[in-house]
């Protein structure tokens, strides 16, 4: 059976304040998923606060993004 993949649209984040990625590889009829998360600084100057917040809102969005698998029908045999 063959699958089609359609990941989490933003799946690579890096700035200054860290790092985020995300990879999905179909193995067969397996999926592997990999998360890496790095995160720089040990404190935030007040004046970068809301670019820190956005690059962790960015991450959450993208962790918490859909990923859907959707089966190949087109090599299956018509009724």
């Amino acid at each position: 059976t063959e699958y089609h993949k359609y990941a989490p649209f933003l799946e690579r984040i890096e700035n200054k304040f860290g790092f985020y990625s995300s990879t999905y590889t179909m193995k067969g009829s397996q999926l592997e998923a990999r998360r890496e998360f790095w995160l720089y600084p040990k404190n935030v100057e007040p004046e970068d606060y809301s670019a820190y917040r956005r690059f962790m809102n960015q991450v959450v969005t993208s962790d918490n993004g859909i990923l859907i698998l959707l089966r190949d029908n087109s090599s299956a045999s018509a009724i």
